[in-house]
């Protein structure tokens, strides 16, 4: 019980643990075993001492040349006759202990006997998937069994993956073991049975002994995505304990072969020829789909091995036509290597050659010496490029970018030695695009890249988005001589795209950015980081959703269903592809920027300018956390409840969203306002029961964004105190159900809700649920106006009247227009109706907006003020100033210009 092993420092815990064993006068013996790792049982007549001797003899009478040495004297051994069953449950110990390349999964069983008097043994395995070196193997089988001539073991599985994209399925394997001479059988198909890829091989395998041994293919019909591959009829290798020889092992597929033949030993004469005749490049597709590298092109031509086991060198002579990289033309390339006895070295020639509209060109040229046997100095290669085409490296930077595309042109020396190389020169860089996949952005640069022993850089270098706006890079790739790459790079952005993605792209936000502000990359290739931060500028439009899959439901109060958490679907989470990548962002937010938040539930949308300071952090993992507030300087909210109500209030300045780690907790404190012009009805003094005034319906959401607590509030702005008292004492607006109640009667019938059940005629309620709809239509005619219309028809109270509301930000949103036009129809039949109307024109002094500039012109009511004019007209200049603490609100700030100091020497402010 609680037993724990250790070894090396880590601990290993059997929880239960039992083996009972039981032997009889007779000889019988039973033994089982029960724990947590294993159960295993053996029973029958068994001597674990003979055993092994027993079956070498057994196996010896079968395959006598490869189990050998083996003592055939007369020495009686006791009878061996028993069966065993073993099933693996925790195989993780198991594997870690004896064998960690292998895994096995929970649930393997191998059942089996053995009768030594008849020379009986048999052996039966399952399990659902075997795994060993990240080779794969699914719904294994096994049976072994002594026939009256050999020995028979079949086995395979449903599907062998030798990777992610490689893999053949219904692998069946057969084996019959009879005096020398193993003979297989190997087949596969796949699932479909079309035809497409499937194997029938077949042949002998003959040990002379247990190093030396001879593998022969009769016959080999390999069909690959609908293309026969077939192996040449004199074909073998044999094998000793120093050498391997290859005859003729060619595959063959029409015109198309490639073939091994020769020696590998120790011996530095032996060499073995890799020979290619019209070999198609597209070939290795189905053993490199998936890594990015998609090569295209005819081989021709031989490759020498020689001194495979110390030192291998290649000796080339190499030739591919119509030479493709990811689907881009490169031309001829040609792989040259000549062995020079004086020197004791190998030359080099590599080029690829290049045919446009203007003729033939170099675009690849490396030419030099490569001296195998020097303690230093090995390489002495020169590299040419002229007009290369950057896509071949976008395998390399896929962990961060994609769609690489341009020319590099410029000279690189390799020198050094094998375990050192040193590669140093300078490449321009022409027309180059890359887009840097997390942001979705692609950038456009033109410089020159530095090679230097163990760095790679570049300085001033810069990089345009697609609008021509530009930043300003610097920066070093560090390597240890070409290996163990590591960034550290910097940019200075100036009003430059910093995101453009979409909602399938990155649930959490997404969005147009337009920034300033740093960028550094940095850390080794398979785990970045990149540092951003960033002030947003205008043209910024950044979405964050937040979604249940729940709905809201209404009666005559606005009611959400149930929120406990058996209700709420869990928030999905954040899921982008990171691997390998952190991010951390600093945005600076100001009101520039427009923030769009949907809210929950369906039930609408915040769209807002304002300031803040948000922090968001992405792990390689997945893992995203978001810090910060911010600050709403204006914006709108729009409610909508299935369609019958659909109202954009303005939000109060000064509204907060506040994240604090958990971007699903984010903490809402938002107040927004929807004005109309109504009745009193019962709530004012009878004499004023019909005049219109301005109302203010407030809406108020708190606490957690996702599940926000939402109240309403009425408010009566152009009031005097006693008059709002007067009303106040005849609405309750402490009852929310009561306020929520009249907030739906004023958002949709515009009116208040009568204690006795009075609330407009229903020709009213038919015609505002009308203009309701039109001014959702209006409102999509154009993304600079707001547009709305209002129509009240008369009755034998009040007056038909058409209001016609619009709201825009023009030059540069500079100025700010608000207001609304309408005809109210005359009680008198014989008098011309009524013109009404009221506009308010905001003009920003300073781009910032501190400074303003404000006129406005509004109607006035009998119940107000009493008088005969119908409007009130006034013009001002306000200015506004956001401070913590009062000190702030009399410091000034200097900073430089672009040049600096003036002519005079001195700093300009």
């Amino acid at each position: 019980d609680s037993t724990i092993y250790s070894e090396k420092g880590v601990q290993y815990k059997i929880n239960d643990f039992t083996m009972s064993i039981t032997r009889e006068s007779t000889e019988y013996a039973l033994i089982r075993l029960f724990s947590d790792i294993v159960d295993a049982s053996v029973e029958g007549k068994f001597l674990f001492r003979e055993l092994s001797v027993s079956l070498n003899r057994l196996f010896n009478q079968y395959i006598d040349t490869l189990i050998y040495e083996v003592d055939m004297s007369d020495v009686a051994l006791a009878d061996q006759d028993f069966i065993f069953d073993i099933e693996l449950k925790n195989t993780t110990i198991l594997s870690e202990l004896f064998i960690p390349e292998l895994k096995v999964s929970s649930g393997t069983k191998i059942s089996g006997g053995y009768n030594s008097k008849i020379n009986n043994l048999f052996i039966d395995g399952e399990s659902s998937q075997l795994e060993y070196r990240g080779i794969k193997l699914r719904n294994w089988f096994l049976e072994f069994y002594i026939s009256d001539e050999d020995l028979v073991l079949s086995t395979g599985g449903e599907q062998l993956f030798f990777s992610d994209t490689i893999n053949i399925d219904s692998l069946n394997v057969v084996c019959r073991a009879k005096q020398d001479s193993v003979n297989y059988a190997i087949n596969w198909n796949d699932n479909e049975k079309s035809g497409k890829n499937y194997g029938n091989i077949n042949g002998y395998l003959t040990f002379y002994n247990d190093k030396n041994w001879k593998i022969k293919f009769n016959n080999a019909d390999v069909m690959i995505r609908n293309s026969l591959w077939t192996l040449s009829p004199e074909n073998y290798i044999i094998a000793d304990s120093t050498s391997y020889h290859f005859n003729d092992l060619a595959f063959i597929n029409n015109k198309q072969s490639v073939r091994l033949d020769g020696k590998i030993s120790e011996n530095l004469n032996d060499t073995l020829l890799l020979g290619f005749n019209g070999f198609d490049l597209s070939n290795f597709d189905v053993f490199l789909g998936g890594q990015g590298i998609d090569p295209d092109g005819l081989i021709n031509g031989s490759l020498k091995i020689v001194d495979f086991f110390n030192s291998p060198n290649y000796l080339s002579d190499i030739e591919i036509s119509e030479f493709y990289f990811n689907k881009e033309k490169l031309g001829e390339a040609v792989l040259k290597t000549t062995w020079n006895p004086e020197d004791n070295a190998f030359d080099i020639l590599a080029e690829i050659i290049y045919t446009g509209n203007i003729g033939k060109s170099k675009t690849l040229e490396m030419t030099g010496t490569y001296y195998p046997e020097r303690v230093n100095d090995n390489f002495d290669v020169d590299i040419k490029l002229s007009n290369y085409k950057l896509k071949t490296i976008e395998p390399f930077i896929s962990s961060f970018g994609s769609k690489i595309n341009g020319l590099a042109s410029g000279s690189l020396e390799l020198r050094g030695t094998k375990d050192k190389p040193e590669l140093t020169g300078e490449v321009n860089l022409m027309r180059t695009r890359i887009m840097i996949n997390y942001l979705n952005v692609t950038y456009f640069l033109a410089d020159k890249i530095y090679f230097e022993k163990n760095s790679i850089y570049f300085d001033n270098l810069i990089i345009y988005d697609s609008l021509n706006n530009r930043a300003v890079g610097s920066g070093k790739i560090h390597h240890n001589y070409l290996k163990d790459f590591n960034l550290d790079l910097n940019f200075d952005a100036d009003n430059i795209i910093g995101l453009n993605t979409t909602k399938a792209q990155n649930e959490m936000f997404y969005g147009e950015a337009m920034v300033s502000g740093k960028v550094r990359i940095h850390g080794p290739l398979d785990n970045i980081n990149i540092d951003i931060a960033i002030n947003s500028e205008k043209g910024t439009d950044i979405k964050i959703p937040i979604s249940y899959s729940t709905d809201v439901a209404e009666n005559e109060y606005i009611i959400f269903i149930n929120t406990d958490e058996d209700v709420i679907a869990e928030p999905k989470d954040y899921d982008v592809d990171t691997e390998g990548v952190s991010v951390n962002i600093d945005l600076k937010v100001n009101n520039d920027a427009d923030i769009q938040l949907f809210l929950p539930y369906q039930m609408g949308n915040i769209r807002a300018r304002g300031n803040g300071d948000l922090k968001m952090g992405i792990t390689p993992t997945g893992e995203f956390a978001m810090d910060g507030e911010y600050v709403i300087s204006r914006g709108s909210l729009f409610l909508t409840l299935r369609n019958i109500i659909n109202r954009n209030f303005d939000i109060r300045r000064g509204g907060k969203v506040t994240w604090t780690g958990d971007p699903y907790n984010a903490q809402i404190n938002v107040k927004a306002v929807y004005k109309i012009k109504t009745t009193l009805g019962e709530y004012g003094p009878d004499e004023d029961s019909t005049t219109r005034v301005p109302v203010d319906c407030v809406i108020g959401l708190s606490n957690n964004l996702y599940n926000p607590e939402i109240r309403f509030s009425i408010e009566f702005p152009d009031l005097k105190d006693d008059q709002k008292q007067y009303i106040y004492a005849r609405l309750d607006t402490n009852d929310q159900a009561i306020m929520s109640q009249q907030m739906i009667s004023l958002l949709v019938l515009n009116s208040f809700s009568s204690s006795t059940g009075y609330s407009g005629s229903v020709g009213f309620n038919t015609f505002s649920l009308l203009t309701n709809q039109l001014n959702n239509w209006l409102s999509q005619i154009s993304n600079d106006f707001d547009i709305g219309v209002n129509y009240r028809p008369g009755d034998e109270i009040s007056t038909q009247e058409v209001e016609v509301a619009l709201s825009t930000q023009i030059f540069d949103e500079r100025v700010l227009i608000d207001g609304n036009v309408g005809v109210r129809g005359s009680e008198d039949a014989q008098k011309t109706n009524d013109f009404v109307g009221e506009v308010n024109v905001e003009v920003k002094i300073t781009p910032d907006g501190r400074f303003r500039a404000k006129a406005f012109n509004k109607s006035n009511n009998n119940y107000l003020y009493k008088n005969y004019s119908p409007y009130t007209q006034g013009v001002g200049i306000f200015y506004t100033q956001d401070f913590y603490k009062f000190s702030d609100l009399f410091r000034r700030k200097n900073k430089k210009t672009e040049t600096g100091d003036n002519e005079n020497g001195e700093l300009k402010e």
